[in-house]
């Protein structure tokens, strides 16, 4: 019997009706932080500590959680989904984006400025009549992940859920990402292929 890791399995990874408060919440938050991003007139975070914190910190608490919880990184990869919808939506309608380049663009604009990552659009995989069937992007210095050591497993479901929910917003369709290289699986960036369900 082939066993197929449950980190690779799309019946997994649904975001269903029950989570449009959530995806509405997230979309009203992720707005403020774009006007505010947008605004540079009005500090971000916390009051004394600001809004950045090590990035060890975070991943301090994401690996172990990942290593020892069964299932933790299909509620990352919903919860990426989720968030990634919402703010698709709202960056999109914001930006009146039309394209996957401009997406990919903007979202790099943001996650930069929040020193998330650096995305990098990479491949757009078309079938014969023009529809987008793919989409390649690698993320350099991803704050989820970058600077680990190799622990032989993807790390960053929740980055590789948000690009997936953000494309399905952008291009009308379910889609699914896979995360394909990973500093987790020892490698250098993070490449997320994102395609048609």
């Amino acid at each position: 019997m082939l066993i197929i890791p449950i980190w690779k399995r799309a019946d997994v990874h649904k975001c269903d009706n029950t989570d449009e408060i959530l995806i509405d919440n997230i979309a009203n938050r992720f707005e403020e932080i774009v006007s505010l991003i947008q605004s540079h007139d009005k500090p971000l975070g916390r009051p004394s500590l600001g809004q950045y914190v090590s990035i060890h910190s975070l991943q301090a608490k994401l690996i172990p959680a990942l290593l020892l919880t069964p299932g933790m990184e299909v509620a990352l990869y919903h919860a990426g989904l989720c968030w990634g919808r919402a703010a698709g939506k709202v960056m999109i309608e914001k930006f009146d984006i039309k394209t996957v380049e401009d997406f990919v663009n903007r979202t790099k604009l943001v996650t930069q400025i929040l020193g998330l990552q650096i995305p990098e659009l990479r491949a757009v995989q078309k079938d014969k009549d023009g529809e987008i069937k793919s989409i390649t992007v690698r993320l350099y210095e991803c704050s989820d992940c970058y600077g680990l050591p190799k622990v032989n497993m993807p790390l960053c479901y929740f980055e590789t859920g948000k690009w997936a929910g953000g494309m399905e917003i952008l291009l009308q369709k379910q889609m699914e990402g896979i995360e394909k290289k990973c500093s987790g699986l020892g490698d250098e960036f993070c490449e997320i292929e994102i395609k048609e369900k």
